[in-house]
């Protein structure tokens, strides 16, 4: 009884999950008001039954899907923090890390337009932008530790402005929904940031650090 159990709780989950990335390829190709429960329970795979067991509505499939955005990105990010990579590099390398879903993951894509488009975090497990700037401000605390930021830095003041500049890049890289240039407009915020942030000696280092990284992936268009 208990393997039966155990059985119908991993089909049940992979049902949930296969009905979040069809809804995520819909959410991202079309928003949240042009996507129709019509056409996902059309997506193969999908019926009307399969859906309407783990969601209640649209907006409760799309909050879901936000939420596994969310986690699968953060888990993501956070393993940077578990590498040998010095913690101004870790974010770098965590800005380039987004990109590359946000280019190649209609998960990602649909998660952070539906994070746009709903406006709040009602419904979701956790509140995205709250939980990215706690991230970036780990992040930050500890790149100033290490001599990396400069030592007035308010590590907080500063996760939201990054990760409100990110979003911003973002939103005007996605306008005509397309992703295409927003691997060099990522590497441009890098280049442009920087010298307000380290001390001057070591722009040059880290400029190139970003540029390298930039440089050598198949993202950069």
């Amino acid at each position: 009884m208990k393997r039966e159990r155990l059985t119908q709780q991993s089909r049940a989950e992979a049902t949930r999950r296969a009905t979040i990335q069809a809804a995520a390829e819909m959410f991202a190709a079309n928003g949240y008001a042009n996507t129709n429960l019509a056409d996902i329970i059309n997506h193969p795979g999908i019926s009307k039954g399969v859906l309407y067991f783990h969601f209640t509505s649209k907006e409760t499939l799309a909050r879901a899907t936000i939420d596994e955005q969310h986690a699968t990105s953060m888990a993501a990010c956070r393993n940077l923090l578990d590498t040998a990579l010095p913690p101004l590099e870790s974010l770098i390398s965590m800005s380039l890390l987004m990109v590359d879903q946000l280019l190649t993951s209609p998960l990602t894509r649909a998660g952070v337009r539906l994070t746009g488009e709903i406006g709040d975090a009602r419904g979701t497990v956790t509140d995205p932008h709250r939980e990215w700037v706690e991230l970036v401000a780990t992040i930050a605390d500890r790149a100033i530790d290490a001599g990396d930021l400069l030592p007035d830095t308010d590590s907080e003041d500063f996760a939201n402005f990054l990760v409100a500049a990110f979003d911003g890049v973002r939103m005007w890289s996605t306008h005509g929904n397309t992703t295409r240039d927003l691997p060099i407009r990522t590497e441009q915020l890098w280049t442009f940031v920087l010298p307000g942030i380290v001390d001057a000696p070591h722009v040059d280092y880290f400029r190139e650090y970003v540029h390298r990284r930039w440089g050598h992936t198949s993202l950069k268009q």
